[in-house]
């Protein structure tokens, strides 16, 4: 199969515009024997993704010695002597050591960003001379230069992706959505931000770390000795500490979190996942920092920890309601909260179950009515959960209220045979 004009894979070896030298020879002798389509080769990379994916929710003590001989060998390719490292339990405290030691802006050193970032061009544009299309879309940017996302969607919009493209989406768009859209996210609560200083994010830079060496473990791409050695300092970071900060002359390190709960994201391709635990935080460091999380949504601790009908009511925030609400269950809310039961009827999209609207409580400031339902799906335990609905206010009747949901007006859904 032809990847590109220069490259395809034959009996296992690459064929390049230069195909003899002893340098050539070396580098094909030492790869792993070639899969020949490209599903074979997402498929292998989805497996050496795994790991990748553990390394940045891993939970166990940081590797100290490893993380400060991969510091030191940073430094010295960055030209520059080898710092002091502070090790603190968890970012928060980590930025508040700066703080009070006044490591600013103006004392974090530029020469390891300008490494990294080189590093990182050079392999981008060794891949896009292989690709058919362009697996690292630029940045949009709207009239005023303000950047809406960091990289454009191309789903979509490209009918037949190359493999390169496609191990974007496997690997570096699946990890970051987990990684970093998620965890960081998660961990973002706990950190006070300090202005203009660069944040390495250690073990949840797997996502871009793990892409470039994957595209290198297949052999799709030739990297140079000093990106390969980049990547591999970068890669022992990722699998020996969490987030990091290189100042001139000294580089402050925190450790992993101690605690790090999941759970696979609805219809997921690549092994998404998000953050969730409805027993205990779904972060926390060994300093006692702690982040909460329900199927996904930062929550306040007490949501956890202490749901309360009082404090249900009085929280500002529909969706932080909504799932404390399920946390303790509908049917204990609206009996302790008092609400007003407004109608109720038989539901005929759903056979013996029942539809119940109430009045939302005084103090929701939107105009609104719950409606209390039943979902037609059996649940993995037998059961049909009885669930809660958001309805306009001018729904005054459970019909009303049901239709609405599906579109419809109460006189046609009172009319349905089953809900489908």
């Amino acid at each position: 199969m032809v990847f590109h004009h220069d490259l395809k894979w034959k009996g296992g070896h690459r064929l390049t515009g230069v195909t003899s030298g002893r340098g050539a020879r070396r580098r094909a002798a030492s790869r792993p024997p070639r899969v020949d389509r490209t599903d074979d080769l997402v498929e292998s990379a989805k497996a050496l993704r795994e790991p990748w994916l553990q390394r940045g929710l891993s939970c166990d003590p940081a590797d100290v010695s490893a993380a400060e001989a991969a510091i030191g060998d940073i430094y010295a390719l960055a030209g520059l002597r080898r710092p002091e490292v502070i090790w603190t339990p968890s970012p928060g405290a980590a930025l508040d050591i700066m703080r009070t030691l006044h490591e600013g802006p103006e004392s974090m050193t530029s020469g390891v960003t300008e490494l990294f970032s080189a590093s990182h061009r050079t392999m981008k544009a060794r891949i896009r001379r292989r690709a058919d299309t362009d697996p690292f879309p630029s940045q949009f940017y709207p009239p005023g230069n303000t950047p809406t996302w960091r990289y454009a969607s191309y789903e979509p919009y490209i009918p037949d992706p190359d493999v390169y493209t496609l191990l974007r989406q496997s690997i570096w768009e699946s990890l970051r959505t987990t990684l970093v859209d998620s965890v960081v996210t998660g961990i973002k609560r706990l950190v006070e931000p300090q202005t203009g200083v660069v944040t390495w994010l250690g073990q949840q830079e797997a996502y871009r770390v793990a892409y470039f060496s994957i595209i290198r473990e297949l052999g799709l791409a030739d990297l140079t000795p000093a990106c390969d050695a980049v990547l591999d300092l970068q890669s022992a970071m990722v699998s020996s500490c969490g987030w990091w900060w290189p100042a001139d002359d000294v580089c402050f390190v925190s450790d992993r979190p101690c605690a790090l709960s999941t759970e696979p994201t609805p219809a997921a391709v690549n092994s998404e996942r998000r953050l969730h635990n409805v027993d205990s935080p779904a972060i926390e460091f060994r300093d006692g920092g702690r982040v909460f999380a329900i199927h996904g949504t930062l929550v306040p601790e007490w949501v956890v920890t202490d749901p309360t009908v009082d404090r249900i009511v009085n929280e500002p925030n529909v969706e932080v309601r909504r799932i404390a609400i399920e946390h303790i269950g509908w049917e204990q809310f609206i009996e302790q909260s008092g609400i007003r039961l407004i109608d109720s009827s038989d539901d005929p999209g759903n056979l013996g179950a029942r539809l119940d609207l109430y009045e939302t409580p005084p103090r929701w400031s939107m105009p609104t009515r719950i409606l209390l339902a039943v979902n037609g799906s059996v649940e993995r335990d037998g059961t049909h959960r009885r669930y809660g609905l958001s309805v306009p206010g001018w729904a005054s009747t459970a019909l009303d209220a049901a239709g609405w949901t599906y579109g419809l007006p109460g006189n046609v859904y009172a009319r349905l045979q089953r809900r489908t």
